[in-house]
């Protein structure tokens, strides 16, 4: 969409950049050249190797802090390309906490009423059903999305959401951390922000409050750092029309009916060009800016993960079960299971601490 107001706007070709990975399956090249052509647009694309773990370090002291959107990585090539050609670029942050973007809005609509029907399901047998269920390695199949859905749906709102949301669920912590820092964090940390968020308000509009929450939380603390670091990282000016105050403002005042109505997401921005863009486009299932990590962990990266985490004098030795970690990183390497999001976490903080304390 705002390829194709740029388009409409311009008395020029515009230029459009995107980024690629070999696995198909995290691969939206195609798409992005449909759009291209479509819009008869100057387009560059460039395919990312497993081998852009080696921009890490330098990440790692742009952030100045651990952080573990792996996304980080292909963002910051594709505003390198983008700066080669421009030095201001446009951008689509934004437009999912604004219109009910990502699947985890239906998914917290759904969750709402499964939760009461599984209140009478007594806890532990409801998560030996889960853990019944079998695993699959992709994190976008079907299965995979289904057993983490009905893994959090035991519990109040705010603690479904923390959990879709983190790398770790609580009970992976216990296991994670030493005994004795477990009870250290346990009795010093504070109150969590995003579960404060979620209770501050009273709308009975679970879509509008998660919307909400994002706004102040997921896109300030997250998206929009990564964005910020990686363009300027590459002295590109990146702009966010869809968070245009006047633009968010419009949106907030919208029903949620507008948003995510049945199972379409972002309804009003499908019905707004839905006579503009390619209908192969528009109909496309929510994809989200993803890394292979998965089989990078498995293959190519596989003696790297190994080196950062099991390493003697590794951060993580100080305060974690090494254990526990290394009985991840085997079942990760092996395909027994799929711990990419932990691993990659963990990885993040070991960089991240290497950098600031042991350079």
């Amino acid at each position: 969409s705002v390829v194709a107001m740029m388009s409409k706007l311009s008395s020029s070709p515009i230029k459009t950049f995107s980024i690629g990975f070999d696995d198909p399956r995290y691969n939206e090249l195609a798409y992005a050249k449909r759009v291209a052509e479509h819009f008869g647009t100057v387009h560059t694309e460039f395919v990312v190797k497993p081998a852009m773990m080696d921009v890490m370090p330098e990440l790692v002291r742009r952030f100045g802090e651990p952080f573990a959107d792996s996304s980080c990585i292909p963002t910051y090539y594709v505003s390198k390309l983008t700066r080669e050609h421009v030095t201001v670029a446009l951008n689509g942050d934004g437009a999912d906490e604004s219109f009910a973007g990502y699947d985890r809005y239906l998914a917290v609509v759904l969750s709402e009423y499964l939760t009461k029907a599984c209140a009478i399901i007594p806890a532990r047998i409801w998560n030996r059903v889960v853990a019944a269920l079998p695993a699959h390695q992709d994190q976008r199949a079907f299965l995979y999305r289904i057993r983490r859905f009905l893994s959090a749906i035991k519990g109040p709102f705010g603690q479904r959401y923390k959990r879709w949301m983190s790398s770790f669920s609580d009970l992976d912590l216990e296991q994670l951390y030493l005994a004795s820092c477990h009870e250290e964090i346990q009795s010093a940390q504070g109150s969590d922000e995003v579960i404060a968020l979620l209770n501050v308000s009273e709308t009975a509009d679970v879509i509008k409050l998660l919307l909400g929450t994002e706004l102040q939380s997921y896109l300030p603390g997250d998206l929009l750092v990564k964005m910020d670091i990686t363009s300027m990282a590459n002295s590109l000016e990146a702009r966010s029309p869809f968070l245009d105050h006047t633009v968010v403002e419009y949106a907030w005042a919208l029903g949620s009916q507008y948003k995510l109505r049945g199972i379409c997401s972002k309804y009003i921005l499908k019905k707004t060009f839905k006579d503009i863009l390619p209908r192969e486009i528009l109909g496309r299932k929510k994809t989200g800016f993803g890394v292979p990590v998965r089989q990078w962990f498995m293959h190519e990266l596989k003696d790297y993960v190994k080196e950062m985490l099991l390493d003697r004098d590794a951060f993580g030795s100080q305060y974690f079960n090494c254990a526990y970690i290394e009985n991840m990183v085997n079942e990760h390497v092996t395909g027994r299971w799929n711990h990419d999001r932990s691993l990659w976490t963990l990885v993040a903080l070991e960089l991240w601490y290497r950098h600031c304390f042991k350079n």
